[in-house]
């Protein structure tokens, strides 16, 4: 094939894993050397998409015999001695190292175009020796990334190879051949050895074929992995010609799956094991559509492969007409809508064998009215739940009687699907189960046991239900005096001097702290040069207007006391002035406004030597020695019990329940004062609402100021339910609006 045309072709996935536990259960048996063989060139085609591939061992006289080969011949390699003395180099080289090798060839075709072939090389060894290798071809379209992976599988098959033959010590070396019976390394014959692994020059003739009988005590059949465990040989004949498939084990499995991936999953792989083919495809029918569900081998499908693609559009034709679709080599015989998606599909797969059997779900149970034949045959057709699709990929032919095999396992298929389609289609199946399952439980002994926890059940809902008890809402608060003033800035200015410490007790109108304003100075020295000034020109005109030696006329003396007084006006205008400023700089000097403690806490670092602005707040005086208060932020959404209490309440004063952080073992008491008419944002608790609370007579001992107190207001009675569960009532009613 021209690696172009298949470029960017996708591939099915296989399972290599279960690809080498069916060759290793494979080679626990006492089977013929040849069928071994065949197994694993058929495995090493599927694990490494191969497009040919073959098994040369070597014989008694040291030559190189081809044993199993699978469309060799369409590579030309049997005629090309230009492509075989290509081969050379990687042959030997694989019998110098006795391991893995892979080479990329040219082969110029009769039309006279080159054409690249990826050649994989894997060693059998036997013995401490090499005694043959298996010869793959890869597809074109193989990932250089994934190359590792493959010369590791080919590796591991070959060491299964050689695992065999240690277990079989009793299989004799392969004797020689006819010479028209072998591909031999040239007509001379000279030994493998001598030529230190050199590829053969070989010529076209048949494998080796295995000997009349050898056969007959081989499995028909063989559990992959994906179904349960490793290839096991059957009996003589097989599940399908020994025992009843209803008497097989897998049966029941697929029987009590109810779920349709489950069941595609089973019989894909289990009916692969069952009819000895290379491939099983499960698809399951959704209206018109096909969806392939399992592929044997595979835990998990590639629905946007082309293959899968493909499949699934040849599936729902097979659906629609109902009828089982059989390919085994020509497609010319199908109508032209077949024929095109079988060759695109065969040019994906690489398939040799295609058998697509429509599966049909269980009978609609008819009325008994319906018994005669002409209604029987008038009755509508039934319509497939979905299609099982047989593939054989390898030249090894399936089994005589596929068709019986398959016609044994298609119904048992079809109602396994159909049930898990009609479980699927109830409506909340799991719930029911469930339920089911809970019920069934409650028999015997049981049921007592229920009725019993169910009555408790009962009993407590009704307690919770009936029984009052006091609703409570909770804030976090504050303790704080009553009597409190704060000390602002009366000016810009700088904090020069500070009279005063933390804590310390103070009484009203001592000095705190002085602050400095220079363009207050100023000012006030300014308007006092102009005072002085004006003061001179009064006195001045007071002199001239009062001196006995000066004569003065009429105009002169009105221009003297007109001078006088505006000077006098200009005077007492700038003495105003004066005492204003002189007043401002005089509030410098900040003073307490009450009696009281200075419950700012470090204000020497707070305050000494920082510029403030006016009206900036500087400290707190406190009088700790009158009343106290709580201050609690309640939460907003808590605040409605609080409005309905006081309404029931009538006075509003609500009891209040309150403890100390620093002291938790006792509990003092007070009343709701005041509830603010605004909320506020606080950073722990979001939005809340301050709440003012009246203390009791009974303080704690020595309070301070701040103390952290937790708060319980009493909103009355309440269910027990709603007191202890009220956030998840409330929350659904929030979010369900209940």
């Amino acid at each position: 094939m021209d690696e172009n045309q298949s470029a960017g072709r996708e591939v099915p996935a296989t399972d290599d894993s279960a690809l080498l536990a069916e060759l290793a259960q494979y080679g626990e048996q006492a089977i013929p050397e040849f069928v071994f063989l065949q197994e694993l060139l058929k495995r090493a085609m599927i694990g490494l998409r191969g497009e040919a591939g073959a098994v040369w061992l070597i014989d008694s006289e040291r030559r190189l015999v081809l044993q199993q080969e699978v469309c060799l011949e369409q590579t030309g390699f049997l005629k090309d001695p230009a492509f075989q003395a290509a081969c050379e180099k990687p042959f030997g080289e694989v019998f110098r190292t006795g391991g893995v090798v892979w080479q990329q060839l040219e082969q110029q075709v009769p039309t006279g175009e080159k054409i690249r072939r990826n050649l994989l090389l894997g060693a059998l060894p036997r013995d401490g020796q090499v005694a043959g290798l298996v010869q793959i071809f890869e597809s074109p379209w193989s990932n250089d990334e994934d190359r590792p992976r493959r010369m590791q599988f080919l590796a591991q098959l070959c060491s299964l190879a050689a695992r065999f033959w240690q277990m079989h010590p009793q299989l004799p070396p392969l004797e020689a051949p006819p010479v028209n019976a072998a591909l031999v390394a040239s007509a001379a014959g000279p030994s493998v050895e001598q030529q230190a692994g050199v590829a053969p020059r070989v010529q076209q003739t048949r494998p080796a074929q295995p000997p009349p009988g050898a056969g007959q005590n081989l499995s028909l059949t063989g559990q992959p992995a994906g179904a349960g465990g490793p290839a096991t040989p059957a009996a003589a004949n097989g599940a399908a010609a020994g025992k009843p498939a209803e008497e097989d084990p897998w049966i029941l499995s697929l029987y009590e799956r109810r779920k349709s991936t489950e069941v595609a999953l089973i019989a894909a792989n289990e009916t692969r094991r069952l009819l000895s083919a290379d491939r099983v495809t499960v698809g399951e029918q959704f209206g018109p559509r096909v969806r392939i569900q399992a592929v044997s081998g595979q835990q998990s499908v590639s629905l946007r492969s082309n293959a899968v693609r493909l499949l699934s559009t040849l599936a729902e034709q097979v659906c629609a007409t109902g009828e089982k679709l059989s390919f085994t080599g020509d497609t010319r015989k199908f109508p032209p809508q077949f024929e095109s998606l079988l060759a695109d599909y065969l040019l994906e797969s690489r398939s040799r064998v295609i058998i697509m059997q429509p599966v049909f779900g269980p009978k609609e149970r008819q009325p008994e009215t319906t018994d005669s034949p002409e209604q029987e045959a008038n009755a509508e057709k039934p319509k497939p739940v979905g299609v099982l699709i047989v593939e054989q990929i390898s030249e090894t032919p399936l089994p005589a009687d596929i068709d019986t095999r398959l016609e044994r396992v298609a119904p048992h298929v079809g109602l396994a699907l159909g049930n898990a389609q009609a479980c699927e289609r109830i409506f909340l199946l799991p719930l029911w189960l469930l339920i089911g399952n809970w019920k069934s439980r409650l028999r015997g002994r049981n049921t007592w046991k229920a009725l019993a926890v169910l009555g408790a059940v009962l009993l407590v809902s009704l307690i919770l239900a009936i029984v009052p008890w006091d609703y409570r809402v909770t804030g976090k608060g504050r303790m704080m005096p009553v009597e409190r003033r704060g000390v602002f800035a009366p000016w810009d200015g700088e904090v020069v001097e500070l009279f005063v410490q933390s804590g310390q007790t103070v009484r009203q109108g001592d000095l705190l702290l002085r602050m400095k304003n220079e363009d207050l100075a100023t000012n006030l020295h300014k308007h006092q040069t102009q005072y002085d000034s004006k003061y001179q020109e009064f006195l001045t005109y007071s002199a001239q207007l009062s001196d006995p030696g000066t004569p003065l006329n009429k105009n002169t003396e009105i221009e003297l006391y007109g001078k006088q007084a505006q000077a006098k006006a200009e005077m007492d205008g700038l003495e105003k002035q004066i005492e204003t400023i002189r007043r401002q700089y005089e509030a410098l000097a900040v003073r307490a406004p009450i009696d009281g403690k200075v419950s700012t806490f470090r204000i020497d670092e707070l305050l000494r030597n920082r510029p403030v602005k006016f009206g900036e707040l500087l400290l707190e005086v406190m009088d700790d020695t009158k009343s106290w208060r709580l201050e609690v932020d309640v939460p907003e959404n808590r605040t409605g019990h609080i409005l309905e209490a006081q309404r029931l309440a009538g006075d509003g004063k609500l009891r209040v329940k309150y403890m100390l952080a620093t002291d938790t073992e006792k509990d003092f008491y007070g009343r709701l004062e005041t509830l603010s008419n605004r909320s506020i944002s606080s950073e722990n608790e979001g939005l809340v609402v301050p709440v003012f609370v009246a203390l009791d007579e009974v303080l704690p001992a020595a309070p301070t100021i701040g103390a952290e107190v937790t708060a319980k207001i009493y909103c009355g009675k309440r269910s027990l339910g709603y007191v202890w569960f009220g956030d998840v009532i409330e929350a659904a009613r929030k979010y369900l609006w209940l």
